[in-house]
């Protein structure tokens, strides 16, 4: 499962990142949203772990425009501030997950893991 962890704030991104990848996840911090658009034209991720608040592109912009590009890739965001039904609201035909900063190493682990499993699960056998 490739991961694209986006923050501004660099320790959050680079240890969110690192945590993921001690737990056998191929996960790629960036710092921005523009960095993370032009890496998602060369290598597809997964799942998108980002920000909502940010400069320039917040989370939201750029899970949309990922999810152009990508239409498979599950997107968490993560905020301190935001709140599930403010980013719902936003679009209406899609479910967002939230998770809450500071989140917990363990909760991170268990959150990517279920929706790994869970990807599993609908990906059909090819004849």
């Amino acid at each position: 499962m490739i991961i694209f962890v986006v923050d501004d704030e660099r320790i959050i991104a680079s240890t969110l990142a690192l945590i993921l990848r001690e737990h056998d996840f191929d996960a790629r911090a960036f710092y921005d949203g523009q960095s993370a658009l032009i890496a998602a034209a060369f290598c597809e991720p997964d799942l998108l772990l980002t920000d909502v608040l940010m400069p320039g592109m917040d989370g939201l912009t750029l899970a949309a425009a990922l999810i152009t590009m990508h239409s498979a890739c599950e997107v968490l965001f993560l905020s301190a501030h935001v709140f599930i039904s403010d980013i719902n609201s936003l679009n209406a035909t899609k479910e967002w997950k939230l998770l809450e900063k500071p989140i917990h190493p363990l909760q991170l682990v268990e959150t990517v893991t279920s929706l790994q499993s869970a990807r599993l699960r609908n990906v059909k056998p090819s004849n």
